[in-house]
């Protein structure tokens, strides 16, 4: 399983953000991307989280110093177009998440730290225009995910509006648009 799937936003019941993930140092904005260190943070945190619990995610094969280097890896484009702020409380949620619950909850508190709410970021212009495109595009060859939509509020702006062009094209258009953005 590709570990983007961490970063979806619960899309038909937004559940409950988790406590105590905010570490204070959000506030950069929509505009500014994650560094290469943070988004490595990221991973290591996540990497960490692994071990710690004993899952499978990121993969077993990844355990030890390469996991975060795998992870960075997987995430690609996704990682260079996430916000800064979000992917520092994302790194203090997984760093703080306890044994069990899913981690999907991570991004909700990340974004509930950017001071957005959950149902604001859901009924968003593009992310509404994405899971309208999903559904149209559903089981065809442009056929895509709609954690993809969730994770919208976790892109800068830039990112943002070119998805939205996306979502304005033809199905069969849709994986070589959003590939550079999404690396999907």
């Amino acid at each position: 399983m590709r570990r983007t799937r961490l970063l979806t936003l619960p899309l038909l019941a937004v559940l409950p953000a988790l406590p105590a993930c905010n570490d204070g140092t959000s506030g950069d904005g929509p505009t500014v991307a994650a560094t290469p260190a943070e988004v490595h943070d990221f991973c290591d945190a996540q990497c960490a989280r692994s071990a710690r619990c004993g899952t499978t995610e990121p993969a077993v094969a990844d355990a030890g110093d390469s996991c975060a280097d795998g992870c960075v890896t997987e995430l690609g484009s996704l990682g260079s177009n996430l916000r800064a702020d979000v992917v520092r409380e994302l790194a203090a949620c997984q760093a703080s998440l306890p044994c069990g619950p899913s981690d999907d909850d991570c991004l909700t508190t990340a974004i509930e730290a950017t001071g957005q709410s959950i149902d604001a970021a859901i009924h968003a212009d593009d992310v509404q225009a994405c899971l309208r495109k999903q559904a149209e595009c559903n089981e065809t060859a442009g056929d895509f995910s709609d954690d993809l939509c969730g994770t919208l509020p976790a892109l800068v702006q830039e990112a943002r509006t070119r998805a939205a062009r996306c979502f304005e094209g033809a199905c069969d258009d849709m994986a070589a648009c959003l590939a550079p953005i999404f690396g999907t």
